[in-house]
């Protein structure tokens, strides 16, 4: 470990108090991270320790971002963790209130293409584990996360016609209920108990939660997926058409400017049912999956 990554675990000790054990871990994950590339990467090789952050950290972080070109969006939530680290040192003015100030571009909010990814037989054979292939599985048919999807117990989520997902699976700890509507995700459901088991996670035979998130993740480069939170995509624009009878606009569906009232009236509904199914409580969230 680098003397500036144990300098912000020390800090993590006492600072890191928000939010559930999974959120705190990729939060120390993500400053350890920066961390690591100001020392390896960028000419900081003598930082090490974290109280003594400063501007050209910060501008030497934002620059080598914009370099490697991520996107506005990805750019915009390290700067949220960069202003974390300030917080924990009380330092918050080494950032300004803006991103605009800071010279990081706005972030697009109505995406041009879709995301949206299926788990198809060709990745189920690029996937031994049948129970990681329960879980990308899981997370098309449910719209779940990969945390939810890994933590999952299936005997105890099945509620008849709904699944019950537990504050302690779910991001933030906000519990929620996913209907069961169709025989797909019903045969689905019981063969994820058949093979998890009474009382026992998806996962639960990879260890702990870390080492079930990092073989989901080298189940993802196996598969060829950027991440599995393309299947949630998915899971929003199938469950879009169902409920108002057309494609989603990312999906090539009419836009809203297109809409007649009584369509508009139904896309509305359709986003605050998909926002709550996936555990969002913003209509405007849809928007990401669903595009306008």
């Amino acid at each position: 470990m680098l003397d500036i990554e144990y300098s912000i675990t020390q800090l993590a000790k006492t600072k890191n108090s928000e939010g559930s054990k999974t959120t705190k871990a990729q939060r120390l994950y993500a400053l350890c991270a920066m961390a690591r590339t100001l020392v390896k990467e960028l000419p900081h090789k003598d930082f090490a320790d974290a109280t003594r952050l400063k501007p050209k950290h910060i501008e030497a972080l934002l620059a080598h971002w914009q370099t490697r070109g991520l996107s506005p969006a990805t750019i915009k939530n390290n700067l949220s963790q960069l202003r974390t680290w300030t917080r924990w040192i009380g330092k918050e003015g080494l950032m300004p209130a803006s991103n605009d100030t800071l010279g990081a571009e706005r972030r697009t909010y109505v995406p041009e293409t879709t995301r949206a990814v299926q788990f198809t037989d060709v990745h189920r054979e690029r996937v031994p584990d049948a129970r990681l292939s329960i879980a990308f599985e899981l997370q098309q048919a449910f719209g779940l996360r990969r945390e939810e999807a890994l933590k999952l117990i299936p005997t105890m989520a099945d509620k008849g016609p709904y699944l019950e997902l537990l504050g302690s699976w779910c991001k933030n700890g906000k519990a929620r209920m996913v209907p069961i509507r169709t025989e797909a995700q019903r045969t689905l459901l019981e063969q994820a108990k058949r093979l998890a088991g009474t009382g026992r996670p998806i996962a639960g035979h990879l260890g702990n939660y870390k080492s079930a998130m990092k073989a989901y993740e080298r189940a993802c480069k196996s598969a060829g997926f950027d991440g599995g939170h393309g299947l949630r995509h998915h899971y929003a624009q199938e469950r879009y058409q169902e409920l108002t009878g057309w494609a989603a606009p990312i999906a090539g569906g009419p836009e809203l400017k297109a809409l007649t009232p009584e369509m508009r009236q139904k896309d509305k509904e359709a986003r605050l049912i998909i926002s709550n199914e996936l555990g969002h409580a913003r209509e405007q969230i849809t928007v990401t999956y669903l595009g306008r």
